[in-house]
């Protein structure tokens, strides 16, 4: 191969590496905010441990909030999506045009479809 090939492959996998590295870092921020939010549910206690393991197994606690981001992150995706299914059921209700009969073609019965009494359909 070529060095322009070389230059575009490794170009090509700096790209896919960089956006692995943005998704993962979304990820343990995701599971590091969750970890938080359980921890000070457990009160003080819960939150001075939390810090003393970022300081003291910091590579595990990566770990383990990425893990812990990756599950939120697909279950806050899950929850906005049914969000919108719901917000877009709600605004097709009123742009829905209701279905309506059609006269018959007699023209005796025409006259009684279109003098009929409430409710129409």
């Amino acid at each position: 191969m070529s060095e322009t090939t070389w230059w575009i492959v490794i170009g090509v996998c700096g790209l896919i590496a960089v956006f692995l590295a943005i998704q993962l870092a979304g990820y343990v921020v995701i599971g590091a905010l969750a970890l938080f939010a359980w921890a000070s549910r457990q009160g003080a206690s819960g939150l001075v441990i939390y810090f003393a393991l970022w300081v003291l197994l910091m590579p595990l606690m990566l770990v383990f909030s990425a893990v812990t981001g990756f599950f939120e992150n697909k279950q806050i995706n899950e929850t906005h999506k049914k969000t919108l299914r719901t917000r877009e059921n709600e605004a097709n209700r009123y742009t829905r045009k209701p279905i309506r009969s059609q006269p018959p073609a007699d023209p005796k019965e025409r006259y009684k479809w279109a003098n009929r009494l409430p409710p129409y359909d």
